[in-house]
């Protein structure tokens, strides 16, 4: 008789392990995502999205490329896997999908146009962002950091225009990029005067001119001889009577910009001359029988004398150091001549007062000679006398020569 068996094993356990997705990542920016299977005993594996179509059976392996179906939330992938016993175990994982970037901006010292400081805050308002980072145009990037309200960061010199550009990651990964930008202005204006090295009559007006080539000029301040500051651009100098107010004026000026930075003030002097030269002759006393010069001497302390101008006996006016009275032989130019003189400066100051000499020529050898006339008054057509073969000549005006013996 023949007998006969067989041998089976039987298999009652299922396969055990676990799957995930993307290594257990919570989120993911992409809807292709890896499932991550660690089943030991397992044959063959398939997935489903919930409520959706199994995949074919396949071949147990590690990986397995799957995509998840939009939109964006979370999304559940569910595994099966049997051994050869066809013993079956059920795993699922779940994870964010999340393919929309972060929201919202990055603008530097609260929108601010200028700053005076390097030293600047990054405001960030961005809704989604976990992480963060900066640089300064073609810059190295920061180190990752989470977000936050509030960043301190410093500009690179010199002043001028300054960007800053950001970076921000969700969970997910997906990136917003946005970017502000800034005037660096750490320098005051600058101001300059017109005063010059000349004398100038009094009152005269100074100009300041400021410029700024940042955020603008805000004022300019100055003050005179020591005095209060006083905010604008045009300085008069103010001068009064008998001189007051004349020579050097020390004006100290600065400007402010809109920032607030100081400029180091700045003087000048502006030279004032309102005083008008003095002049004084050196006419002789007595009656001279030669040739007599008369010499003017005039000194002005501040811008110097222009000029000195006399007439001799009312006639025309003339310029001139000195003026010479000649004793003729024949006695035609004895008697009183009266000279007229005064002084101008640099700037055009005048003596007020018509300074007055007179020189007296008797030839004839007797000496002596009546009383000199009375000086010339100012602007009047003059009278005057002289000696001449013993005779007194009188001049009057309007009226012919008369002879008195």
């Amino acid at each position: 008789m023949e007998s006969f068996f067989d041998v089976i094993v039987l298999d009652r356990i299922p396969p055990a392990g676990t799957m995930s997705i993307n290594d257990c990542d919570v989120w993911t920016g992409s809807p292709d995502v890896t499932l991550n299977s660690s089943v030991t005993g397992a044959s063959e594996m398939r997935f489903r999205d919930p409520e959706g179509s199994w995949s074919d059976w396949q071949s147990y392996a590690a990986e397995k490329a799957w995509t998840l179906p939009g939109p964006d939330g979370d999304k559940v992938v569910e595994a099966e896997y049997r051994d050869a016993a066809q013993n079956v175990t059920s795993f699922f994982d779940s994870i964010e999908l999340d393919m929309t970037p972060p929201v919202g901006t990055m603008v530097i010292n609260d929108c601010d146009v200028w700053t005076g400081s390097p030293d600047v805050t990054l405001n960030s308002s961005v809704t989604g962002a976990s992480e963060m980072r900066f640089r300064d145009p073609e810059g190295s990037w920061s180190d990752w950091q989470s977000y936050a309200a509030e960043k301190a960061w410093a500009l690179p010199g010199p002043d001028g225009d300054k960007v800053v550009e950001a970076e921000y990651l969700d969970p997910a990964g997906n990136p917003l990029h946005v970017s502000d930008d800034i005037v660096l202005d750490t320098r005051p204006p600058e101001t300059t005067d017109s005063t010059d090295a000349a004398w100038h009559a009094g009152p005269c007006t100074v100009t300041l001119a400021p410029t700024d080539a940042g955020c603008g000029v805000a004022r300019t301040e100055y003050r005179v001889d020591g005095g209060a500051w006083q905010t604008g651009t045009a300085v008069t100098l103010t001068t009064w009577k008998r001189g007051g107010g004349g020579g050097g004026r020390t004006i100290e000026y600065r400007s402010f910009d809109n920032l607030g930075h100081e400029e180091t003030a700045h003087t000048c002097v502006a030279q004032l001359d309102c005083r008008p030269p003095g002049t004084l002759d050196d006419a002789p006393t007595g009656v001279q029988h030669t040739d007599v010069t008369v010499h003017f001497t005039a000194t002005d302390g501040q811008s110097g004398v222009k000029q000195t101008r006399y007439r001799l006996d009312g006639v025309a006016w003339q310029v001139g150091g000195s003026v010479t009275i000649p004793a003729m032989e024949d006695g035609s130019n004895d008697g009183v001549h009266w000279i007229e003189y005064y002084s101008i400066d640099n700037v055009g100051n005048a003596e007020t007062r018509r300074h007055t000499c007179s020189v007296t020529i008797d030839t004839s050898g007797g000496g002596g000679g009546p009383a000199p006339a009375a000086a010339p008054a100012r602007h009047a057509v003059h009278r005057w006398w002289r000696w001449a073969h013993g005779r007194l000549i009188v001049h009057l005006p309007h009226t012919t020569r008369t002879s008195v013996r």
